[in-house]
């Protein structure tokens, strides 16, 4: 877990059905995962201050359920077309990924586990996946959030 003290910014990026690889955000997180690519219109990700090593956290909804992955910006990418040649947006901020989870759920026992790490920490549990409140305040929560095993890191990680 040592690329855990490295970071010093969270990103986030929601993939929404509506611009999605067949009206899917599933889809599209699978995309990122898949090609290790992270991308969005938002300036929060394209802003220049996003730079190698910051931790992304990649949000998607499937029927009724939300999942998430965490992954660390490599490079910026100035064009990326995995999406668009799949029926999906071409966004205008893209980046290198390195995944550093699977896919996991956002369950009860999961908002529960956040919840009460964001209480020790004072922070509202809502603004972890939020594009514009999530940030490096939240990186204590996460840390003990794997270190709980709450969130799930690949093996060639630990």
């Amino acid at each position: 877990m040592s690329f855990l003290k490295d970071f010093t910014k969270i990103r986030c990026v929601t993939y929404k059905d509506d611009y999605s690889i067949n009206k899917s955000s599933y889809n599209d997180l699978n995309i990122s995962i898949e090609k290790e690519v992270v991308g969005c219109n938002s300036s929060v990700l394209g802003s220049k201050q996003t730079k190698q090593g910051d931790i992304v956290i990649i949000t998607a909804n499937k029927k009724s359920k939300r999942y998430f992955v965490i992954g660390i910006i490599q490079e910026r990418l100035e064009k990326c077309d995995e999406w668009s040649v799949r029926g999906g947006n071409e966004w205008k901020f893209n980046f290198k990924i390195k995944i550093i989870t699977p896919i996991n759920e956002i369950n009860k026992e999961f908002k529960n586990s956040l919840k009460k790490n964001c209480e020790l920490e004072n922070l509202n549990e809502n603004h972890l996946f939020h594009s514009r409140f999530c940030g490096i305040r939240y990186k204590n929560v996460l840390i003990n959030l794997i270190k709980e095993k709450i969130i799930i890191c690949n093996s060639e990680i630990n």
